[in-house]
């Protein structure tokens, strides 16, 4: 994917795990070693039965993952002390039925100049991004 800077977004498989929240069947917790996992998922070594679930509101993110880093309301710099990553993507979309904002985030981590990788995706309330930390537009 591209963003309107023309910078190159892009989820490795590696990535997906996490997204969604994919758990360990046994103890619920989160997966280790997420591309050893996705490889054994592409050879058919593992199957939805041999994990704990995911999370719904998670899996929910890649449906709109593409439209917040393609269109995105603004990007700014990172300023969450518990989420790495450099910049986060924000896209206000159109408000729900009952008038509630619906505001989605992406936070990306820099790889190189022109180059970034989604860290994690969420909803938020507001924008609320202060001037000086704006990057786009």
């Amino acid at each position: 994917m591209k963003d309107p800077r023309g910078h190159r977004v892009q989820i490795g498989p590696e990535r997906f795990p996490y997204l969604v929240k994919l758990r360990n069947k046994k103890n619920g917790e989160k997966i280790k070693k997420p591309l050893k996992i996705v490889n054994k998922i592409r050879e058919g070594k593992l199957k939805d039965h041999d994990f704990g679930g995911i999370d719904q509101d998670r899996a929910q993110t890649l449906t709109w993952l593409e439209a917040v880093i393609c269109r995105p309301t603004c990007i700014t710099k990172n300023k969450h002390k518990n989420v790495p990553g450099d910049e986060v993507y924000i896209k206000e979309f159109a408000p729900s039925v009952n008038g509630t904002k619906r505001i989605k985030a992406v936070v990306c981590l820099r790889m190189n100049a022109f180059l970034l990788v989604p860290i994690s995706a969420f909803r938020k309330s507001r924008v609320g991004a202060k001037a000086e930390d704006v990057i786009w537009p």
